[in-house]
């Protein structure tokens, strides 16, 4: 009954939640909405990222790579062909398909190994779209624009807010739903197997390296998109999106949230966004409060902020029952003196 309650309280904070990103145009600013859709773009980059650490005990530290592809897939392509619908499946499929040959070439490693050997494929990326001139180099391309959509003879405008950021939430919620369906189908259980066990997962028959190079695969894919996303939004991409340093990012949102849990990362990119902002508005060194949060996290919270309220939870339900064992002999023998 305790369970059924908690996941009723679930759905209905998601739905109300829901209800309350859409409705958000209607009462705060156009640079609180940016700021939002910053907020969601990010929360899709932390929950692909996820996928490899929470599910697959994997750490990729070259993550941005695909962010990057996803981010210059869509700005090449609207730059020549005038459909924001089709970029996107454009920079999902070229993201899923990098993701499956440098994953190819990581999983010859293992352990750290395979970590040091994602960095070294991300920086790969970083000096190529650095070095082409195609990506524009050091300036990067700028100018990017989602194109009109018309339907019927109307014209939509779809660039600008609150217009992109609607575009931005409704692909949000659809991809996180998806990730949702994967980690909890027979698939998902599999990576958490492979996770907790690989060798005894091995032994049953499982091939551990085909189902991490598949979870790579959708992970860079989900990146992909996430990147797609952003370069619209900020109007302007440069190389540095496949850095190391913007591969640290989604790390950084994850431990904040919590790995263990899937929501973890979208909380995690809540409050890294927030803190950002607020530290931002009056020092110029807010990368440093965000390490120094980053540091107190994991010393007093490693299971993140999810985990922390979880483990709350346990601890009052576990003093209620104490509570109601220790009253019900009371009543018992009250009953029987009666």
């Amino acid at each position: 009954m305790e369970q059924l309650r908690g996941s009723s309280w679930w759905k209905a904070t998601s739905v109300c939640l829901l209800i309350l990103l859409y409705v958000a145009p209607l009462f705060v600013e156009s640079n609180m909405i940016f700021r939002l859709a910053t907020i969601l773009v990010s929360a899709l980059f932390a929950t692909s990222f996820n996928l490899l650490l929470g599910y697959t005990g994997l750490v990729s530290f070259g993550q941005a790579a695909y962010y990057a592809i996803g981010a210059f897939t869509i700005a090449l392509f609207m730059d020549a062909y005038p459909s924001f619908l089709l970029g996107i499946m454009v920079a999902a499929v070229i993201s899923g398909v990098s993701a499956w040959v440098l994953g190819s070439i990581a999983f010859r490693a293992s352990g750290i190994y395979f970590a040091i050997l994602t960095l070294a494929l991300g920086e790969l990326v970083f000096q190529f779209l650095y070095k082409s001139s195609w990506s524009g180099g050091q300036n990067g391309l700028a100018g990017i624009k989602v194109p009109d959509f018309v339907l019927f003879g109307w014209e939509i405008k779809l660039n600008g807010m609150p217009n992109y950021y609607f575009i931005i939430l409704t692909m949000v919620i659809t991809s996180l739903l998806i990730l949702w369906i994967i980690v909890h189908s027979r698939f998902g259980k599999t990576l958490v197997s492979i996770k907790e066990d690989p060798v005894r997962a091995e032994f049953l028959g499982v091939n551990v390296r085909r189902y991490r190079l598949i979870a790579f695969v959708i992970s860079g894919t989900f990146t992909g998109i996430a990147g797609a996303l952003s370069a619209p939004l900020n109007s302007i991409i440069t190389a540095d999106l496949a850095s190391w340093v913007n591969s640290a990012t989604p790390i950084i949102i994850t431990l904040f949230g919590g790995f263990s849990y899937f929501f973890g990362p979208a909380i995690g990119a809540f409050v890294y966004e927030l803190f950002r902002f607020l530290t931002s508005s009056f020092s110029d060194s807010s990368d440093l409060f965000i390490g120094i949060m980053l540091l107190i996290v994991i010393l007093a919270l490693p299971n993140g902020i999810l985990g922390f309220t979880a483990k709350g939870k346990q601890k009052a339900n576990r003093t209620k029952d104490s509570a109601q064992g220790a009253n019900g002999p009371k009543r018992e023998k009250k009953g029987l003196s009666a």
